[in-house]
């Protein structure tokens, strides 16, 4: 869950001076409790999803939104230490194909 009150207005600011494309989708993920905030704040064309949405503190979250309808933005990414060893393309990859390996849309 990633995100303050004040970093996430700083990004919808960004956002509501642009220039934004018209072609351009945008989506803003957003910790649950600002979901409100943001959905009031954001520009008409800025979609917001919420982090995290699974009903326990750790599980397989993207597996659980698939089964039941829910559209679901992957974040994948390597760590400090993976990235200063020249692991980064490795690592995504391998996520990548994770995802790609489950997900048949």
């Amino acid at each position: 869950m990633n995100g303050s009150k004040e970093s996430i207005q700083g990004i919808l600011s960004f956002l509501k001076e642009g220039p934004l494309s018209k072609d351009t989708q945008v989506i803003v993920g957003v910790p649950a409790i600002y979901l409100e905030h943001v959905k009031s704040n954001a520009p008409e064309n800025v979609e917001v999803a919420a982090q995290n949405c699974y009903k326990a503190e750790k599980g397989a979250f993207t597996a659980f939104a698939l089964q039941t309808g829910l559209k679901v933005i992957a974040c994948i990414g390597e760590t400090l230490e993976e990235r200063e060893a020249g692991q980064t393309v490795e690592v995504v990859c391998r996520q990548i194909n994770a995802i790609s390996e489950k997900v048949q849309d």
